[in-house]
């Protein structure tokens, strides 16, 4: 479970810096971190409203999807933050180039 708290940490932190350092204006910046937010509270009201809808037959679904992500957390893990790293190191290597 760590790894996914550690997971969501470094996603959270990437798209704040992504907004802050866009060329956008305060208000800009604003709607782009409501829509990170609402986005990024997407895969926990999704289930949520699930469950709200149907019950009996979400218990099982989620159940097998739980049992999915605990079984390739790692694997997950590992691939977002490749994702994550070769983002990171492509805006480097373009800033570097661009100056």
């Amino acid at each position: 479970m760590l790894g996914l708290l550690l997971l969501a940490i470094a996603l959270n932190v990437a798209g704040v810096i992504v907004i802050a350092e866009g060329q956008l204006s305060a208000s800009g910046q604003l709607i782009a971190l409501l829509v990170f937010v609402l986005l990024a509270s997407l895969t926990v009201m999704a289930p949520l409203v699930y469950c709200a809808v149907t019950p009996t037959g979400s218990k099982r679904v989620l159940a097998a999807t739980r049992q999915w992500l605990i079984a390739h957390n790692k694997a997950i893990t590992a691939a977002v933050l490749l994702l994550l790293g070769l983002n990171l190191i492509s805006a480097g290597a373009q800033r570097l180039v661009a100056s």
